[in-house]
């Protein structure tokens, strides 16, 4: 079973929790963070804030998530490249998902959260377009075969296990690591730090991280 199916009741409480949100959930917003599932990164920020605004926490959430995109503005100026920067000056890079079915590419926020690291989603490219509508992709082995993609991120717990195979596959890639896929795969407020950590490593930058608000 892939594990990136809506909705993410825990990701909601977590970022009530991050917003600083102490009171119990009325009736109206328990529907609502049991609802909780949004397709990009723009609507997980924004479903957030929603939930934010029913918990009463609005003026913190405010404050937590302006904070964010300051950060995140933050880290296109230290890399140098603006948002206007186009794709194809950016570095190409797939995160891939190993499971029992095969290797997995998780869409969603995915392809926004490789965005805003300043990489380019290489399935989102004309020429392997993934579709809206889909939430993750089984990536057939002739597909992976014929990508010409500089970068490849394995999400997952015992992802180094399945590095070797990918880089036969794709031998124009370098392989990263990531075993923990729940950071990817729930929207989250983790996606924040994982959109820096992303940076970091494709871009060879590995003082980059995300501060969060009250860290020195």
């Amino acid at each position: 079973m892939i594990p990136f199916s809506p909705p993410w009741p825990d990701s909601a409480r977590a970022w009530l929790a991050q917003f600083g949100n102490d009171h119990p959930l009325s009736d109206n917003l328990v529907t609502r963070v049991n609802a909780f599932a949004p397709q990009s990164l723009k609507q997980v920020f924004t479903s957030a804030l929603a939930l934010a605004s029913e918990a009463g926490c609005l003026d913190g959430a405010m404050h937590e998530m302006g904070h964010r995109e300051a950060e995140l503005r933050r880290l296109r100026d230290v890399l140098g490249i603006p948002r206007t920067a186009p794709l194809e000056s950016l570095p190409t890079a797939l995160v891939i998902l190993p499971s029992d079915e095969g290797f997995m590419a998780p869409r969603r926020w995915v392809p926004d959260v490789l965005d805003r690291a300043a990489v380019q989603d290489v399935m989102a490219r004309p020429d392997h377009a993934a579709g809206d509508e889909a939430d993750i992709m089984l990536l057939e082995t002739t597909t992976l075969a014929e990508l010409e993609v500089q970068h490849v991120l394995l999400i997952g717990a015992g992802a180094e296990r399945h590095a070797e195979s990918v880089a036969a596959l794709i031998p124009t890639c370098q392989v990263h690591i990531d075993t923990e896929a729940n950071r990817w795969l729930e929207p989250g407020p983790e996606l924040t730090r994982v959109i820096f950590e992303t940076a970091s490593r494709i871009h060879a930058r590995p003082e980059l991280c995300f501060q969060a608000r009250g860290d020195s």
